[in-house]
């Protein structure tokens, strides 16, 4: 870095707000000639698939997937929703977890096709439309599988504000009940049951 710059981390809350010479941030004032912003950035680890995308995401009889969600993800493998029937989700929540996001979209949408693939086959006799939707059983198991392996991310704690801990609000201090609904949408932790 050049003599006389100094680069600031912001810590999870960011700018605390801006003087005539430049930014206060964690309670001390910075000089700065410029401070950059980027926007547009949804993380992936943040809100349901409809806050996510910007509209209202409607199930059967009305059910709207932030009403269903709102204590907490509930998917089968990530992909399906009870109460959202012939609707494939996908995402990073519930699902496996890897470095790089177009293989677990390759693999997820392999699985997806599979679903289908056997729906189809399984469908009764003159019916090329089944429909395609979770037991609340299902839902619950695979829930419970996903609560079992919520250690194994611990370590973003550790990690600093970025995309992955939605800016820091992942690491927040957060009630066990908070915890619990976060937990829950965490990935599949293991490699392989």
């Amino acid at each position: 870095m050049e003599s006389g710059l100094q680069e600031v981390i912001l810590p999870n809350r960011g700018i605390e707000s801006f003087t005539k010479n430049g930014i206060v941030c964690n309670i001390v004032e910075y000089d700065t000639d410029v401070a950059v912003f980027g926007t547009g950035f949804e993380p992936w680890t943040s809100g349901t698939p409809s806050q996510r995308a910007g509209f209202k995401i409607l199930g059967r009889h009305g059910l709207d997937m932030n009403d269903k969600w709102e204590n907490g993800i509930e998917t089968l493998h990530g992909l399906i929703s009870r109460g959202f029937p012939n609707l494939f989700i996908y995402g990073v929540n519930q699902t496996g977890s890897t470095v790089n996001y177009a293989h677990m979209v390759d693999v997820t949408t392999f699985h997806g096709v599979k679903i289908v693939a056997s729906a189809v086959a399984q469908a009764s006799p003159g019916r090329t439309r089944p429909v395609i939707e979770p037991t609340a059983e299902g839902e619950d198991a695979w829930t419970e599988k996903i609560l079992e392996t919520a250690f194994a991310y611990a370590g973003l704690d550790g990690c600093t504000p970025s995309y992955t801990t939605a800016e820091g609000h992942a690491t927040r201090k957060m009630s066990p009940e908070e915890c619990l609904k976060a937990a829950r949408g965490l990935n599949w932790g293991f490699w392989s049951s």
